[in-house]
């Protein structure tokens, strides 16, 4: 009975031992490598994008700033609906970013932003939600995290925007 008890102590030590030695390898290792903003899209790629879209779909996109990060930088909100198709629609908010170091949610609304007026023509899923929806996205809510997280080898401090 007394090594059963003893064989589970240990097994639980040694796990707990893991587990604490994983986080803490992980975590220096949370925010991107340098060559991962070549693929994923800091403040200004993202906004270029989101400037190139809205001009080259304009019947089905409206960008616009609601407002501007405490460094100044726009804080963008891309509204996709097919507007020749009027009446009431149900609304939809997606937003990305939200804490600095979490740069795929971003990268993410980019994506489902491109995807919706890029295969608007193409694809029957793009199509519908388009006609039928009010789909909001804010892709970044923190610019300044997010250009924070390019440098900070720290990712708590990436998350927090720059007011904190």
């Amino acid at each position: 009975m007394f090594r059963k008890r003893m064989r589970r102590l240990r097994f639980a030590f040694l796990l707990i031992f893991t587990v604490a030695s994983l986080t803490s390898f992980y975590t220096g290792l949370a925010q991107p490598l340098p060559e991962v903003w070549e693929a994923y899209h800091d403040h200004q790629r993202l906004s270029d994008v989101l400037r190139q879209l809205s001009e080259e779909f304009p019947n089905l996109m409206t960008l616009e700033v609601i407002g501007s990060s405490v460094q100044g930088r726009e804080i963008w909100l891309a509204t996709i609906t097919n507007q020749d198709l009027p009446g009431e629609k149900p609304k939809a908010l997606f937003d990305g970013a939200m804490h600095g170091s979490e740069v795929i949610g971003s990268e993410s609304m980019l994506h489902y932003i491109n995807f919706l007026v890029t295969q608007y023509d193409s694809d029957e899923t793009a199509r519908e939600i388009v006609d039928k929806w009010i789909t909001y996205v804010v892709p970044m809510v923190n610019p300044d995290g997010v250009e924070n997280g390019k440098v900070s080898s720290d990712y708590r401090a990436a998350r927090k925007n720059a007011n904190l």
